[in-house]
């Protein structure tokens, strides 16, 4: 079993569409099996879980984990997809009350799985953007598989808005809001 622990906004569309879908091996690729984000400062325990549980139902699995950093990136681009979902809050206000900050310790979580898994690959998003078909075909040898010949290593899945459109999504986010409470409010007179 080759399992893709795939974190938010590093690269998982990019594998699942790109790699995957394209090679003669069945990859499990999800990233809600890397805990979740935004899940209001419980993310880690649902992290750990997810990787104790994984080691019971599948013990000898090959792991496949993506990092990004620096930090400040990787959030950067999460808060970039709240407010393209509809968030609002600055971005300061978003990493102190919605971003479990445990999924900052990349290291630590590297280190973990290491320890529950005998092979893991460790793909950085850094080193894939300044080497992308070295980093795959490395990705392909640790798999077992030839790397596919049709990739499109330009193609961005999940492109982030720029600063004034992400200024603008939070504009509407934020009238949207208000006129849910405004309706509310004409409702209970």
């Amino acid at each position: 079993m080759i399992i893709h622990i795939g974190q938010a906004k590093v690269l998982s569309t990019f594998l699942q569409k790109e790699v995957f879908a394209k090679i003669d091996k069945v990859v499990w690729s999800d990233e809600d099996l890397s805990g979740l984000v935004l899940n209001w400062r419980s993310g880690s325990l649902t992290r750990d879980v997810m990787l104790q549980g994984l080691k019971v139902c599948y013990p000898d699995a090959k792991i496949i984990v993506c990092i990004r950093k620096p930090w400040n990136s990787w959030v950067g681009s999460i808060y970039n997809q709240y407010v393209k979902q509809g968030g609002f809050k600055s971005f300061d206000s978003f990493v102190k009350e919605d971003f479990d900050t445990y999924f900052l310790y990349q290291d630590y979580y590297v280190s973990t799985i290491k320890k529950i898994f005998n092979d893991v690959f460790v793909l950085d998003f850094s080193t894939f953007i300044k080497n992308k078909s070295g980093v795959i075909s490395d990705l392909c040898t640790f798999i077992g598989c030839d790397v596919p010949y049709d990739i499109d290593y330009d193609k961005i899945y999940n492109k982030g808005w720029s600063g004034f459109r992400l200024f603008l999504g939070r504009l509407r986010a934020i009238a949207f809001k208000a006129s849910r409470i405004f309706m509310e409010c004409d409702k209970n007179g």
